[in-house]
C-alpha cells in the first residue's frame, strides 16, 4: 500500500530483503510495504559479507518507480568487525552520493553508545539518516530509556531475544515487550515489532499471522518488520490508522477545548485529561499534531 493510499503518515510495514535479491527495476520493489530493509546481517551468509557490501555500494536506486518507498539498511552488530565494515561501506556510499537511504537499522544494540556511534557518524552527512536500533538482548531492555532518547524509531527483535534464553521465558518476554512499547510511547517514536518466527512454522498461514499482528497492536506496537511479501497487506491493514480514527482523536481534543469542566460525557464519549493526552500523542505520532 503506497503512502499516498494509506490513511496515516506513519510507516507501518518494513519488508526485509537480501541485498542480492532486491530488484530496484520492479514497478514496486517494496511489494506494497512502506519500507524496504536491505539486509547485510542475517540475510547474508558470512562467506559473502564483503560481496554484499560491494553490492550495496554500487546499488542504483535513483530511478525506483515508487518514489514514496522508504529504503534502509540493516548492518551487522556495531561491536563486531563485520558491523564496522558495514558502517564504513554504507557511510562512504552515502557520502559519495551513490547510495540514498532513509534509515539505518542497528542490530543487537546493548547501550545508547551503540546508537550514538552511528548517529554521530551519519550526522556529519548533509542528509538526515534515521537511526532505528533493534532491541533484541536483555541488556538493551535494561538501558531502553537511554536508547530511545537517541532513536527515531525502535524495533523489537523477538527471535534473537528468545535465543538468549535456555527456554522461552514468556513472563520475561512479556515484560520486555511491555517496557519496549512504554519507552517508545514516552519518546513518541514508532514501536516496530517483528514476526514471531519459530522452527517449523507455516509462513503461509495468514490467519495465524493476522492474529499475531492484532495481538501486537493491542500491546502498543505501531508496525511490523516482515520477511515475505504476502505478509505486507495484513500488516498494512492491521497497523494503519484510518482517517476516521484520526478524526476521533481530533474530536476528543476539540470537545475538551470547548468543555466547561475537566471531566464530562459528550455524545456518549468520556472527555477527560488522560483521554485528551493520549489523543494528542496519537495525532503527533501520525504527523497530525
Amino acid at each position: 500500500m503506497a503512502k499516498d493510499q494509506k490513511n496515516s503518515h506513519l510507516d507501518v510495514s518494513y519488508l526485509y530483503s537480501s541485498v542480492f535479491k532486491f530488484n530496484p527495476a520492479l514497478n514496486d520493489p517494496g511489494f506494497g510495504s512502506d519500507a524496504i530493509v536491505l539486509d547485510l546481517e542475517d540475510g547474508v551468509h558470512d562467506s559473502v559479507k564483503e560481496h554484499a557490501r560491494q553490492k550495496i555500494a554500487s546499488l542504483d536506486i535513483s530511478n525506483i518507480a515508487r518514489k514514496d518507498l522508504m529504503i534502509g539498511v540493516r548492518i551487522n552488530q556495531v561491536l563486531s568487525i563485520e558491523g564496522i565494515r558495514d558502517l564504513a561501506a554504507v557511510y562512504n556510499a552515502v557520502k559519495a552520493g551513490s547510495l540514498a537511504i532513509d534509515f539505518l537499522k542497528i542490530p543487537k544494540v546493548r547501550t545508547y553508545h551503540d546508537v550514538l556511534l552511528c548517529k554521530k557518524l551519519f550526522d556529519t552527512l548533509p542528509i538526515k539518516i534515521k537511526m532505528i536500533p533493534i532491541i533484541e538482548v536483555p541488556e538493551a531492555i535494561d538501558n531502553i530509556d537511554q536508547i530511545a532518547e537517541l532513536s527515531d524509531a525502535m524495533m523489537f527483535g523477538q527471535v534473537d531475544m528468545a535465543a538468549t534464553m535456555y527456554h522461552l521465558n514468556k513472563s520475561y518476554m512479556n515484560y520486555a515487550r511491555g517496557k519496549f512499547c512504554i519507552a517508545c510511547a514516552q519518546k513518541e517514536i514508532a514501536a516496530i515489532d517483528t514476526a514471531a518466527i519459530c522452527h517449523g512454522m507455516d509462513l503461509k498461514d495468514m490467519s495465524a499471522f493476522e492474529k499475531e499482528c492484532l495481538a501486537s497492536k493491542d500491546e502498543g506496537f505501531t508496525g511490523k518488520a516482515i520477511i515475505h511479501p504476502d505478509q505486507v497487506p495484513i500488516v498494512n491493514k492491521v497497523y494503519s490508522v484510518t482517517e476516521q480514527e484520526m478524526d476521533g482523536y481530533r474530536s476528543i481534543v476539540n470537545l475538551y477545548k470547548n468543555a466547561d469542566i475537566g471531566f464530562s460525557i459528550v455524545a456518549g464519549k468520556i472527555i477527560a485529561p488522560p483521554f485528551v493526552a493520549r489523543a494528542q500523542m496519537m495525532l503527533r505520532l501520525h504527523g497530525h499534531g
